[in-house]
């Protein structure tokens, strides 16, 4: 339910006055999945509990070691191709609303029915957990994408892993653990508000699973800030990310006319209004450059556009690198992002020795939404410049990438040779 924005005077409106919630709505919505979790979801559970108990009895080995679900999100499609080189792994989700774009694995249509997988989240979401006990050793899993995050039976989900020796790490991805209660962002605070004016219903639920799950969990991975909302943390890294299909390092030449782009999956989230504007009004002033504003396109064209630019501006809300943006540095072009400093400076304190260099060596040109504007000037003044800091661009990326693909290959093995 994306929101308008008036600006009366020194008030500005962000609602059109209507409740988020429906409250008939609700009420069918709890009374259909109660019905499921009752009359469906007590009797698998139990039939949940005794083959594994069967299992544990003849302590048969899966050949199935690792799945990577359920939800697609980009992190676990880039995951799963680096570590299915070395382990038996399967990427899953219980339905690909992404189309291809974030998931290459399978999905509830290739180990169910179709009379199941047309009904993803009330009978697949107790077969695929079934499926998956009985098959695999080690969970990785998104805070909100246990198999049973939907029913009632939630709570359930971190304890029967536990209980029958299952191993699981947990991924933050954004929206899992951002909470509107604990956002200190207040410009990305109104941006998710007006992204959803009903994003902060499920706060209460996000805050009481994460605690829940981070109870009984064997890891948890903390990227960028998300330590800010999460209650445990056993592996921090500000860029966890890893991209695939790394091409050679690109030739880099002068141009007499340059190319900016500015990617948006959301405008609210991303400041994209204020950024066209900026880029507006100086191309109104000077012809040495050309700029795309891009929102909510698909992948392939993200992709397509980011070849064809020369600078590429990341949101100035966030305060960390995105994953757009380390697909665009790792093009070598010129990136302009917002870093927070204090998270940087948060990062010094736990490993200064690697990251008082890091910072010293990053070639991402740091803006924040009122020195946009001089920050493209000094490029465009200094053309030479662009081509020095996309070479050096490539390199800082590729960097990354090898080492975050060392550490989950290194990290899983651990994991694995403790269990056996």
């Amino acid at each position: 339910m994306k929101q308008t924005i008036q600006n009366e005077s020194s008030f500005t409106i962000t609602s059109n006055f209507d409740a988020p919630i429906n409250i008939k709505n609700e009420f069918l919505y709890y009374v259909k999945r109660v019905f499921i979790d009752i009359f469906i979801g007590i009797p698998v559970l139990i039939l949940a509990f005794f083959l594994l108990l069967f299992k544990k009895q003849i302590k048969k080995r899966s050949s199935k070691k690792i799945i990577l679900g359920t939800v697609p999100i980009i992190i676990f499609k880039t995951y799963n191709d680096v570590l299915k080189k070395e382990f038996n792994t399967t990427l899953f989700v219980l339905k690909d609303w992404s189309e291809g774009n974030f998931h290459n694995g399978i999905t509830l249509n290739d180990i169910s029915t179709s009379f199941i997988a047309k009904r993803p989240f009330s009978l697949g979401t107790y077969f695929a957990f079934i499926w998956s006990i009985l098959n695999f050793e080690l969970f990785f899993l998104y805070f909100n994408s246990g198999f049973l995050e939907r029913t009632i039976w939630w709570r359930l989900e971190p304890i029967i892993y536990q209980l029958f020796d299952k191993k699981v790490v947990l991924f933050p991805y954004g929206s899992d653990v951002w909470t509107v209660d604990k956002m200190s962002n207040l410009k990305k605070k109104y941006a998710l508000t007006l992204f959803d004016k009903k994003y902060f219903d499920m706060d209460f639920k996000r805050i009481k699973r994460n605690i829940w799950w981070s109870k009984y969990v064997n890891a948890i991975f903390t990227l960028i800030d998300f330590i800010k909302f999460l209650p445990r943390f056993d592996i921090l890294t500000l860029h966890g990310h890893i991209l695939l299909d790394i091409e050679e390092k690109p030739i880099f030449i002068k141009k007499d006319k340059i190319k900016i782009v500015h990617f948006a999956n959301d405008e609210f989230r991303k400041g994209t209004k204020n950024i066209s504007l900026i880029l507006e009004n100086l191309s109104k002033e000077r012809d040495d450059f050309e700029y795309e504003i891009l929102v909510s396109i698909s992948r392939d064209t993200l992709l397509k556009k980011c070849e064809e630019a020369d600078i590429i501006i990341d949101t100035f809300i966030d305060g960390f690198l995105q994953y757009t943006t380390l697909e665009a540095a790792i093009k070598g072009k010129v990136v302009l992002a917002n870093l927070d400093n204090d998270l940087n400076d948060f990062f010094k304190y736990i490993n200064n020795e690697y990251y008082e260099k890091h910072f010293k060596q990053m070639p991402i040109i740091n803006y924040n939404i009122y020195n946009l504007e001089v920050k493209l000037l000094e490029l465009l003044n200094n053309k030479e410049e662009i081509v020095e800091i996309s070479k050096n661009t490539y390199d800082f990326t590729l960097n990354i990438i090898e080492e975050n693909k060392k550490f989950i290959i290194n990290f899983t093995n651990k994991l694995l040779e403790k269990r056996y």
